[in-house]
């Protein structure tokens, strides 16, 4: 790849960095991109449960939740037990929200987190199809 290309790939990264930063919707491929909050949650798969009731009642409209995580981190290394009950594995629940739910869903894994281990990410992304993800489109 040419060093033009790659210096032009490296601006619109940035650009696009800004702009989901500052909250703006923009156009990007011919699609309309709106921005919105990606938070991923990992936890024993015994505490799914209490994560996913929590995602429901603040009204995310879906998650995906992928099984037998494994990884190193605060506890050291976590490998994934195929074999054991998903009780004793990690799982990793993501769910993508408009950026008012993130802080109901902060305070309701405030208590998980107090008294078990687990970590949360939030991280900026964009959409194409905001009404996907609880946000009406704007007209």
């Amino acid at each position: 790849m040419g060093q033009d290309r790659l210096r032009s790939r490296r601006i619109n990264a940035r650009v696009l960095a800004r702009i989901i930063y500052q909250g703006k919707d923009w156009t990007m491929g011919g699609l309309i991109l709106h921005p919105m909050k990606e938070i991923r949650v990992i936890v024993a798969g015994e505490h799914r449960p209490f994560v996913t009731d929590l995602l429901d009642q603040v009204n995310a409209t879906g998650y995906t939740i992928i099984g037998n995580v494994s990884g190193k981190g605060h506890h050291g290394v976590r490998e994934a037990h195929f074999m054991f009950s998903e009780q004793e594995s990690l799982e990793m629940i993501m769910t993508v929200v408009p950026e008012e739910t993130v802080e109901p869903i902060l305070a309701g894994l405030r208590p998980l987190f107090d008294r078990h281990s687990g970590v949360m990410f939030v991280t900026d992304v964009a959409v194409s199809r905001q009404e996907y993800f609880g946000k009406a489109p704007k007209h």
